[in-house]
């Protein structure tokens, strides 16, 4: 006869026991802080003197305020007081970043959860704490690599550019040798009455001067590592300054450029970072140069600036479509990833930094074979952005 064991019960435990409670608090990974509705600390847990440096016997019956950093400091007596009449709350159930202080004085972040609970004739509150030093250490680290990662990628644009600005200077530079040859001769030959004409050769040597001037000066400032500054900024300007950078020395490939860019006015002004945003363009357009350059088809570049609205906000969006052979399959799938490139001189990091600047921007970017043909890389820039700081 087969006999059946009893399952023992399981038993209970009593979460109202005081000693439970108190394990739990000093077990968690986040500080807890308690206090009464006067603001005076009831409790501190061991990561709580862990993450202010005060040892628990030394800080409970003090008022909480010693953990806040000014201003704010001597605010949050009157806030105490204040939710005691009203009952209206600000952080009370939700989850903020505050700045703290240490025993030592210092000042660090953290992560500041509060909740309360009602007693028969008073209330506490509960604080859980993370400290974010770490946090906000590594992002600071990230953002500072990401940023020299976008200038060495500018430095690597402009060594796949450096032939053709020397191409695009070459032609200036010859023109203002013509001139001023021209001039000389005119003046040997007749210094009274060739006086007129050497001015007016002289100041076509100024043009092409001015010209190359010009030149050399939007390729300094596109390559200059600069602070990330964001402001205020007409699109249509920047991206035709980009285009100019991104174009230099197609004249003889037999390329056909259409730049579509809407009147003053009718594409709003935007924040952003200028460089960065030409060095996107400047980008996409180099890219869609290479596309074209041993295609036997059509050579024509699209590009157009057209302001959108959908659910998102609106948005100011820029697209370049090549009519070449399109994205190859192995490419498409991987797109925005670092070294991945089908160029043979090229290092693979340009989409990759230029999604870091438009994420950068609360934006959206974008690369797609187009259905008619040739490819279609476009971003999207928001019209307004809650905050400007980089």
């Amino acid at each position: 006869m087969t006999s059946v064991s009893e399952t023992p019960e399981k038993p209970k435990v009593d979460l109202s026991h005081a000693s439970v409670l108190s394990k739990v608090i000093e077990t968690s990974f986040d500080g807890v802080v308690i206090i009464d509705d006067e603001g005076m600390i009831l409790s501190f847990s061991p990561t709580a003197e862990a993450i202010f440096g005060y040892k628990a016997s030394e800080i409970i019956g003090m008022n909480v305020s010693l953990l806040i950093a000014p201003p704010h400091r001597q605010q949050h007596d009157k806030y105490l007081s204040n939710y005691k009449v009203t009952e209206k709350h600000n952080i009370i159930g939700t989850e903020r970043e505050e700045l703290a202080q240490r025993k030592d004085g210092s000042l660090f972040p953290i992560e500041l959860k509060v909740g309360e609970v009602k007693l028969s004739k008073t209330r506490i509150f509960t604080g859980f704490i993370k400290d974010l030093s770490d946090r906000k250490e590594n992002e600071r680290r990230i953002a500072e690599l990401q940023e020299e990662l976008v200038h060495v990628a500018r430095y690597s644009a402009m060594g796949e550019l450096a032939g053709a600005l020397s191409h695009e200077l070459n032609q200036p530079l010859a023109a203002i040798n013509n001139y001023a040859r021209a001039s000389q001769k005119v003046l040997e030959k007749d210094p009274v009455k060739g006086l007129e004409k050497a001015l007016e050769l002289m100041g076509k040597a100024g043009d092409q001067a001015e010209r190359a001037g010009e030149i050399i000066w939007r390729i300094r400032r596109f390559i200059k590592h600069h602070e990330v500054s964001r402001s205020i900024e007409e699109p249509c300007v920047a991206i035709m300054e980009a285009v100019e950078i991104g174009t230099l020395g197609i004249a003889s490939k037999n390329i056909e450029l259409d730049l579509q860019c809407p009147a003053k006015g009718i594409i709003p002004s935007i924040p952003m970072d200028r460089i960065q945003i030409q060095q996107v363009v400047t980008n996409f357009v180099r890219n869609a140069v290479d596309a074209l350059e041993d295609w036997d088809g059509k050579r024509l570049i699209t590009m157009n600036l057209t302001s959108v609205q959908d659910e998102k906000g609106e948005y100011v969006r820029f697209c370049v479509r090549d009519s070449g052979a399109g994205l190859r399959e192995n490419i498409r799938s991987r797109l925005f990833e670092p070294f991945n490139t089908h160029k043979d001189e090229g290092v693979g990091i340009g989409l990759a930094v230029s999604k870091t600047i438009i994420d950068g921007h609360k934006g959206f970017i974008s690369g797609e074979n187009h259905p008619d043909g040739g490819a279609i890389f476009c971003f999207e820039l928001p019209v307004q952005v809650d905050d400007m700081e980089s």
